[in-house]
């Protein structure tokens, strides 16, 4: 999903080369299918710094709350290991999903070639409470989490 979502112009192998081994990934599932996903790992930025990468949902699925729930997934992970900063690389298009959770801008925008205008997102650690199953106006959401291999994503 994420390489069809995201980076439809590199292989697999490509986008799974610049992925890191420990990272923890989620997915939401709204019935059986597979709607939104994304990563965190630690990143060596700052002391206690980690990295959301790999955001990715299915078109049909957005503004139903699958990224939120998965973002917010995501966070309490990174902070249930004592993350003290989290990061990303957000498009613009999504910044009001980032902007929601709590992260503020941490650059102006800039352009990655061949992907888009981004601007980096920061988010300082707060309390959280994690949810396992997330009901929305569009029904109900399943996170799986997991550390696990990213592939198939």
């Amino acid at each position: 999903m994420r390489q069809a979502v995201l980076r439809p112009h590199q292989s697999l192998a490509e986008l799974e080369r610049g992925e890191p081994t420990n990272a923890f990934a989620v997915g939401a599932l709204s019935g059986q299918e597979l709607v939104a996903v994304g990563f965190v790992a630690p990143d060596d930025r700052s002391a206690g710094s980690w990295r959301v990468r790999g955001m990715a949902t299915l078109p049909q699925a957005r503004g139903q709350g699958a990224a939120t729930a998965v973002l917010d997934a995501l966070l309490g992970h990174a902070q249930a290991q004592n993350a003290q900063l989290v990061w990303c690389n957000a498009r613009v298009p999504a910044l009001s999903l980032y902007g929601r959770a709590g992260f503020v801008a941490g650059s102006e925008r800039f352009e990655l070639p061949r992907i888009g205008p981004h601007v980096v997102m920061e988010w300082r650690a707060q309390r959280r409470q994690r949810r396992d199953i997330v009901r929305t106006s569009g029904g109900e959401l399943d996170l799986h989490g997991d550390d696990r291999d990213l592939s198939g994503f």
